[in-house]
């Protein structure tokens, strides 16, 4: 997977790191974090979902001779942040990166992450019901 990041404190005070599309933006004290690394990288390959399935739709338009197929590329690429107006996307998109970043810890992570989930997102979730999923099998 493909991707760039780049370390920078422009970021909110309370976000640690960022993924628009392929481009990571971490803050330099998380440079050695390689849990959040993982989690943004989780968002990206999320981004690149939505990417493969707009170039599935340009290529089945283009061969059935079906006009605009560039913009199925183009909504592929947006369909990832469109999604994230929802909230039921946007609390399985943020479950499944903390998952991810909690496997790079030694420490049990978790209850700190789902407070997280249940303030930082807007999603209206107590951190107890975050807890349950981030730990759901």
């Amino acid at each position: 997977m493909i991707s760039y990041t780049n370390y920078t404190d422009n970021l909110p005070a309370n976000v640690g790191g960022r993924a628009t599309g392929p481009i990571v933006r971490i803050k330099p004290q998380y440079q050695d974090d390689r849990g959040i690394h993982e989690h943004e990288n989780v968002h990206v390959a999320q981004w690149y979902t939505g990417l493969l399935i707009g170039c599935v739709a340009a290529g089945l338009m283009y061969f059935n001779q079906i006009d605009g197929w560039p913009l199925a590329i183009i909504f592929g690429a947006m369909l990832h942040p469109l999604a994230t107006t929802s909230k039921d996307y946007t609390l399985w998109k943020e479950v499944k990166a903390y998952r991810e970043q909690a496997k790079h810890y030694p420490a049990d992570r978790r209850l700190e992450f789902a407070g997280y989930i249940a303030t930082q997102y807007g999603l209206n979730i107590s951190t107890e019901d975050a807890y349950k999923l981030l730990t759901k099998d």
